[in-house]
């Protein structure tokens, strides 16, 4: 009776998946939370049945053979939400959903100043983060992530919430937003990005898997070194 009501569920798009629900682990490897936010990404609402779309809603090929689903939120309706905008998101987000407003802070690419919510807006609302957020599509980038909004991260310490960046115009970057482990402490990752044009943000194929063990496995020219964290993590 349980499985023919999920069968239903599913049917009518009514039961939400997530990272945590709908990935299958790998055998021997096992999930270990890492941290608030961890918990938190792996709960985040995804689409795992229709196409990627661009801001005019066309939709993009390459769906089960380049990525497997997509986070479900607003991008807009113009050409703004790229790689860097989905890697703010996540972090803004969770920081807006765990009432930490005052971390919700990043430097602009053009003029490096530094734009915070806080200090923007004094209610703190879904409005005025649309508002926000929106803003911060515009003007922040690449470039201003990797000069002035994150760190290098030892790729021996990677954790989720931590992207592999190259800042530029344009750069790229990705966001790492699942995390497992075997025994012997090896790790697979689990990494989602958006382009362009703006785009929804999706989680990407390894061949025919989700997970990656290595940046070499990467669709782009990362190297180790070109991980990175939020300052404000």
């Amino acid at each position: 009776m349980k499985n023919i009501l999920l069968l239903l569920l599913l049917s009518l798009n009514i039961y939400s998946q997530t990272i945590e629900s709908y990935f299958e682990i790998p055998k021997d490897y096992k999930r270990i939370i890492q941290s608030d936010y961890h918990d938190w990404i792996i709960s985040r609402e995804i689409n795992t049945k229709d196409k990627v779309k661009y801001f005019d809603g066309q939709t993009i090929d390459g769906f089960g053979t380049d990525y497997k689903a997509k986070f479900v939120y607003d991008i807009g309706k113009r050409n703004l939400h790229q790689c860097a905008d989905a890697v703010i998101y996540n972090n803004a987000r969770y920081f807006f959903d765990t009432k930490q407003y005052k971390k919700i802070s990043y430097t602009f690419s053009h003029n490096t100043r530094v734009y915070s919510y806080v200090k923007e807006f004094n209610v703190f609302n879904e409005k005025t983060f649309k508002k926000y957020i929106t803003m911060v599509w515009g003007y922040c980038g690449t470039w201003s992530l990797q000069e002035y909004d994150t760190i290098e991260v030892d790729i021996k310490e990677m954790q989720v919430g931590d992207m592999f960046l190259i800042g530029g115009f344009p750069g790229h970057t990705m966001s790492i937003v699942d995390i497992i482990e075997n025994s012997e402490g090896n790790k697979k990752f689990m990494l989602a990005q958006s382009f362009m044009p703006a785009q929804e943000q999706h989680i990407l194929l390894n061949i025919n898997d989700v997970w990656f063990d290595s940046v070499n496995e990467i669709p782009w020219n990362f190297t180790a070194k070109d991980l990175r964290r939020f300052k404000h993590k």
